[in-house]
C-alpha cells in the first residue's frame, strides 16, 4: 500500500525522463518535463516532454478497514515535424511510430517512488497541428492503493 506522501512524490517526474532517454532517446532530440500542454511551444523536433496530470482517488472502504483506490496520470507531448505528404500521412508515420512505440515500451510497466503497480497506457491521439509542427500526447495511469486499518 502506498501513503499519500508517498503518491505526492510521484509529481516529480525524473524517473519517467530518465526511463524515455533510456528507451528511446536516440529518437528524439531533446527529452524533458512540460507544466502542462500549453508549455510545450514551439520547440525542436523531435522531442518529448512529461506532463505531470492528476491524481484522483475514490473511497472503497469496507466495515474493517479504510481504503482509498487511487491514479496518476501523466501524458507524454511528442512534437515532430510536418511534412507535407498529399494528405497521406506518410512523414508523419514514418518519424512518429517509431519514436511512439519506444515511449510506450519505456513506460508500460514502468515503477518508481513505492510504486506496487507498473504504468499501463491510456490512450494516444493527434492533439495539435500547427507552425509545421505535429502534437502527439500519449497518456499513461497507474493505479494507487491507498488503505488504514480501522
Amino acid at each position: 500500500m502506498m501513503t499519500h506522501s508517498q503518491a505526492a512524490q510521484l509529481l516529480d517526474v525524473t524517473p519517467l525522463i530518465d526511463a524515455i532517454k533510456a528507451g528511446a532517446g536516440p529518437l528524439f532530440k531533446l527529452v524533458g518535463e512540460a507544466a502542462d500542454n500549453d508549455a510545450v511551444k514551439d520547440t525542436v523536433a523531435p522531442s518529448a516532454f512529461v506532463i505531470a496530470g492528476q491524481q484522483s482517488g475514490r473511497d472503497a472502504s469496507n466495515a474493517n478497514n479504510l481504503i482509498e483506490v487511487g491514479a496518476f496520470e501523466i501524458g507524454v507531448m511528442m512534437i515532430f515535424r510536418s511534412y507535407r505528404d498529399k494528405g497521406k500521412g506518410e512523414g508523419f508515420a514514418v518519424q512518429s511510430a517509431p519514436a511512439i512505440g519506444a515511449v510506450r515500451e519505456a513506460l508500460i510497466g514502468l515503477k518508481y517512488g513505492g510504486l506496487e503497480r507498473g504504468f499501463v497506457w491510456k490512450s494516444g491521439r493527434l492533439h495539435s497541428y500547427g507552425a509545421g509542427l505535429m502534437r502527439w500526447i500519449e497518456v499513461f495511469t497507474v493505479r494507487l492503493d491507498f488503505r488504514k486499518i480501522t
